[in-house]
């Protein structure tokens, strides 16, 4: 296999990515459309988008490969994927362009906060014509689909027969899809979000997400995203061809610092957790 090279070129907000087989740019979302963070309705909580290339110039969407970790869990994770191939080699061959409209960071009620992002990707030469979206997912705290919280309080209230994800999955979690694959949007729902237009302009392949947690008292919450594009036969072979990460991490805000006299008379500082 030919080692994928990357090289970074900055072009008025617009960053390429060069590999020994293509391009691919990576287009930020203008001011409009960016939040880096956001505060809790309560006061008590905050949340912040990271990765966050538009916030900081050190972090950045990019993927340069496919992470062991999504490997391990197509071959052997939570979601059978039995009868699959997953194809690695392909990787950096795309030469299209990815628009990110929207990355913004939000509380949707008190104390669950997340992240929304939408994009879009327009083929470019040579770039296949069945592409599919395949995402992992890292949760900081355990993933669980039918866990319910109270949305003033963030702390569990009841749970469903569906056990959590064992670190890492394939999203969504437990698999919807009804053609058995590892795609975002499975075979009944891709027709609406390919080969269209929205307020951002046209796309070849369109993605959109916003996922959130709660944070409980003394706890933080957020998730991690590694977002692959994808080359389907039609059966059961997959080329995975670039990706981005991207997510948010969430937290209590301490109250203001107070300070106390300790045993041995110097001053010492307590931070107590309230969110």
């Amino acid at each position: 296999m030919t080692r994928h090279m990357r090289m970074l070129v900055a072009v008025a907000g617009m960053y390429s990515v060069g590999s020994v087989f293509g391009w691919i740019t990576v287009v930020y979302p203008d001011s409009a459309h960016h939040t880096h963070s956001s505060t809790c309705p309560d006061g008590d909580g905050s949340s912040h988008l990271t990765p966050d290339p538009v916030e900081n110039a050190g972090e950045y969407f990019l993927l340069d490969n496919v992470s062991q970790e999504t490997k391990n869990e197509l071959a052997n994770g939570d979601t059978s994927f039995a009868g699959w191939t997953f194809k690695y080699d392909k990787w950096g061959s795309l030469n299209g362009t990815l628009n990110i409209d929207v990355y913004e960071s939000l509380f949707y009620s008190n104390h669950s906060s997340g992240a929304h992002i939408q994009a879009r990707y327009n083929r470019g030469e040579n770039d296949p014509l069945n592409l599919r979206w395949v995402q992992f997912v890292t949760p900081e705290n355990p993933f669980d689909p039918d866990q319910l919280y109270d949305v003033n309080t963030g702390l569990p209230v009841s749970n469903g027969p569906i056990p959590p994800a064992n670190g890492g999955f394939i999203d969504p979690y437990p698999n919807d899809g009804t053609d058995g694959g590892p795609f975002y949007w499975h075979g009944g729902e891709i027709g609406d979000y390919s080969f269209g237009a929205d307020s951002f302009g046209a796309y070849d392949l369109k993605f959109v997400d916003w996922p959130r947690g709660f944070h409980p008292p003394v706890s933080s919450d957020g998730m991690q995203f590694q977002l692959y594009l994808t080359s389907w036969d039609g059966g059961t072979t997959v080329n995975f061809l670039d990706g981005i990460g991207w997510g948010w991490h969430g937290a209590c805000v301490p109250e203001p610092a107070t300070l106390v006299l300790t045993v041995l008379g110097a001053l010492g500082l307590r931070r107590r957790r309230t969110c």
